[in-house]
């Protein structure tokens, strides 16, 4: 009988980022959860400071696991 395998390992990081017509930008990678704290810093830090007027922006926000070592593709 084959045992359960975990489907990740490793910290939790949050990725957030801005998508716009030019691609994805503004990006920030936190260790652990976005919280109100954390996405006021990345709103004043790293999105607010890009920003035009009248640029319409959108965010998203995503799990991944920080890999021990990257492919050597």
């Amino acid at each position: 009988m084959d045992a359960a395998v975990p489907l990740r390992n490793g910290p939790n990081v949050t990725l957030v980022a801005a998508l716009s017509a030019q691609g994805v930008e503004a990006v920030m990678e936190l260790d652990g959860a976005l919280n109100t704290a954390s996405f006021a810093v990345y709103l004043e830090q790293v999105l607010g400071p890009g920003l035009q007027p009248g640029t319409w922006w959108s965010w998203i926000t995503g799990r991944c696991t920080r890999p021990t070592a990257w492919p050597s593709w």
